[in-house]
């Protein structure tokens, strides 16, 4: 889980982070309020990927209940989040001036209060094919 954070935390423009099959959950707090988190911003000709490795097998990424915190929180422009899995939060992925960003093939369950929220300055932006 800790390659997981730093890949998240140093994530730059063009980088893909593909996560294996499996649950990831944290119950520490990272950056703004949430298991997993990245402040990075890819570009238009080099977005930031984080995908699962198996669609068909799709990484989980957990918080601890739904009454704290967000399961996968991005505050930067152009990524792509696809085929992952977020529960057991109060939100499940959240984008931040999260402009020009998709999200695709996602599910989202156990949540508190919003499964897929995007704020602060996020326009340009595509959720398709998730649940």
């Amino acid at each position: 889980m800790d390659e997981l954070h730093n890949a998240l935390a140093d994530a730059k423009p063009g980088d893909r982070i593909i996560i294996a099959p499996g649950t990831y959950q944290n119950d520490e707090w990272k950056g703004k309020w949430a298991a997993f988190f990245s402040e990075a911003s890819g570009t238009a000709d080099q977005p930031i990927t984080i995908c699962s490795a198996d669609p068909e097998n799709p990484a989980v990424l957990c918080g601890v209940s739904q009454e704290n915190k967000v399961a996968l929180h991005i505050i930067g422009e152009y990524w792509h989040i696809e085929d992952i899995v977020t529960c057991e939060a109060q939100k499940g992925i959240v984008l931040d001036k999260g402009s020009h960003s998709t999200i695709t093939g996602c599910e989202v369950y156990n949540i508190g209060c919003e499964g897929i929220h995007l704020r602060d300055n996020s326009s340009y932006c595509l959720v398709e094919n998730c649940n």
